[in-house]
């Protein structure tokens, strides 16, 4: 038996004038909300820190140790940069309006050197890593892991599809494809979905930082799931389907 983590990642496809940036405002807003939270909540902690390393400490003092700086979210931050913020945080959400800009960030997308692209590859994985850096020293990351979450135009994907290679970075998106209807007239307030969604957000931050048992599907969520299973295994199965098109199953 395995455990996966629960990461998701997700690719909204919606042609230009698609409103796809509104619809990642509604996603992302409550957690930047929250992480604007911890920032005020978090600041006179990181002040006296920062008061106690520039000052020379005095004989028998203690030192006072890195205070946790809580995020949730990163949007315009390299992939040099995720280390810092997941040493100290169990994962989070990478996101961006283009999720281009998230693969224009990987050097090796841009220019064929380096190994960034397998860097962001593993963010799905959720595993430990030691990354040793030239300037800023060793960092250990004890959960290098990120739901990545962002829109794409449909002939951009096209040129994506074109040019990255088949090592399974498509394969692990969910995708949202928009049917390209403008749905002239339609003002509706936010249903119910947006509060419980918001709810949610706060009741898993409130215990992010617990040790959590692997989740098990009962047997009344054993059988919801075997129809689902069935269908899986004959597309899996279906005769004709490209490995790529397994490896998107199987992710």
């Amino acid at each position: 038996s395995w455990t996966e983590p629960g990461v998701i990642w997700v690719m909204d496809v919606q042609p230009p004038g698609g409103k796809k940036t509104p619809v990642i405002r509604a996603v992302t807003q409550p957690l930047e909300s929250l992480e604007a939270e911890w920032v005020e909540q978090d600041a006179p902690v990181f002040r006296a820190w920062l008061a106690q390393e520039k000052r020379k400490p005095k004989a028998g003092e203690p030192a006072m140790p890195e205070p946790v700086r809580r995020r949730c979210v990163a949007k315009d931050v390299t992939l040099e940069g995720l280390p810092d913020i997941l040493r100290q945080n169990r994962s989070i959400l990478y996101f961006n309006d283009e999720l281009a800009a998230i693969i224009g960030g990987a050097g090796q997308y841009k220019q064929g050197k380096g190994n960034d692209r397998q860097k962001l590859l593993t963010l799905y994985d959720c595993n430990a890593v030691t990354i040793d850096r030239k300037t800023a020293g060793t960092v250990h990351v004890p959960v290098w892991g990120a739901a990545v979450y962002g829109g794409i135009q449909p002939g951009k994907l096209r040129e994506m599809i074109a040019s990255v290679e088949g090592d399974g970075f498509l394969q692990r998106f969910l995708v949202i494809h928009g049917d390209g209807t403008r749905r002239k007239g339609v003002d509706d307030e936010p249903g119910s979905s947006s509060d419980h969604y918001r709810r949610f957000i706060r009741d898993v931050a409130a215990v992010r930082e617990v040790a959590a048992e692997p989740v098990r599907l009962s047997p009344a969520a054993r059988k919801a799931w075997a129809p689902h299973a069935e269908r899986w295994e004959a597309l899996f199965d279906m005769r004709g389907a490209s490995e790529a098109f397994q490896g998107h199953l199987s992710k």
